[in-house]
């Protein structure tokens, strides 16, 4: 539309009809005295000016852009674009990137982002937290800054090969455990994946954080109290197997494999199937099937036995407890103990014989 200072049109496109004369014409009050005030300023300072309206019709509303352009001093174009869809896409990608937020701010693991020269550009609450810092004191710094200064040339060397050649030392770049460095001084073992993407043209690389120093306590008292029960089980006087839930060999001793003839050491036989072992020995006892059928039935009831005899071929006796493993109310696995009785049994039955002789 080209109008006057007064908002009279003096020419107009087809769109609008001969019918109208006056922004009045095709504007409610509001809009019409809205335009008109940034018409005059546009005249007054000769300079194009933008403003945006909205119009509201049943419930539905659509989002005007309109620009005056002056043409002389009493004189200007008026041009108006419908941005409704482009008004409503905005409102999505502020939903959007709230949501992201949202996960981003309540993720239990940090998250940080690093550019190409290796700065962090972004990081969570949690990664502070994990590191000693505030949030914001992260920004800006070189990555190093939350690495042990052993595994900063590593890194250094590594990044810049790959970000100028492409050349990977790793093959996987998830659940990787590093080090890194607390604001106090003191190193914390993390697991890390991270990878790369690209926005606005430039690379960077994103990584997802976790604190393992729990784990990695646990995972050493574990491994301090197995060496111990290894050293206890070799020196034990009977045959000793740990099973854990899916049956496969958590411990296991010398005596074991010799009591059931098996050629091996103990050691050999750590995380081995024993599904079915049973069936394997079997033959070794008087009564091979109701060996097999106790073991199923054991392990079906997972129930304490003690002191159970299993006569063999050969006339030896052996002596099994049962003991089901169970941590927090859930089934870990099972303890097989085995002792030779032969002995004992021997002298039982000849006292026995000796007192029925004495009647």
């Amino acid at each position: 539309l080209k109008v006057d200072q007064h908002g009279h049109i003096i020419e107009r496109t087809s769109y609008y009809g001969n019918q109208v004369t006056s922004l009045a014409d095709i504007f409610t009050a509001d809009i019409n005295a809205l335009y008109l005030k940034e018409l005059n300023e546009a005249l007054r300072t000769q300079k194009t000016v933008s403003f945006e309206f909205n119009t509201q019709e049943k419930e539905v509303s659509q989002f005007f852009e309109a620009r005056v352009v002056p043409l002389n001093e009493h004189h200007a174009l008026i041009l108006t674009r419908d941005i409704t869809r482009a008004k409503q896409t905005q409102e999505e990608l502020k939903d959007t990137q709230a949501l992201k937020q949202v996960i981003f701010d309540t993720l239990s693991d940090g998250v940080i982002t690093i550019n190409d020269r290796g700065v962090i550009i972004l990081s969570n609450d949690v990664t502070g937290k994990i590191f000693g810092y505030d949030t914001q004191e992260l920004i800006g710094e070189k990555l190093e800054k939350i690495m042990p200064d052993y595994f900063k040339p590593l890194h250094a060397k590594s990044f810049e090969r790959y970000t100028k050649t492409g050349e990977k030392k790793l093959h996987s770049w998830t659940s990787l455990e590093l080090p890194g460095l607390h604001k106090s001084g003191h190193e914390i073992p993390l697991e890390i994946s991270f990878g790369e993407t690209f926005a606005n043209g430039k690379r960077i690389f994103s990584g997802i954080l976790r604190d393992i120093s729990s784990r990695k306590k646990n995972e050493e008292t574990l491994k301090s109290t197995t060496t111990r029960l290894q050293n206890l089980i070799k020196t034990i006087q009977a045959g000793v197997l740990v099973e854990d839930e899916n049956r496969h060999v958590v411990l296991c001793n010398d005596q074991f494999c010799q009591m059931f003839s098996i050629p091996a050491p103990a050691d050999s036989l750590i995380g081995m199937d024993c599904s079915n072992a049973a069936d394997q020995s079997k033959e070794l006892f008087k009564d091979p099937d109701l060996f097999v059928s106790r073991i199923h039935d054991l392990l079906l009831k997972r129930e304490i036995a003690v002191n159970e005899e299993c006569e063999l071929h050969n006339g030896q006796v052996y002596a099994r407890d049962y003991v089901p493993i169970f941590i927090d109310n859930e089934y870990r696995g099972h303890l097989w103990l085995y002792r030779d009785v032969s002995e004992a049994k021997q002298i039982q039955n000849d006292l026995l014989r000796a007192k029925q002789l004495a009647e």
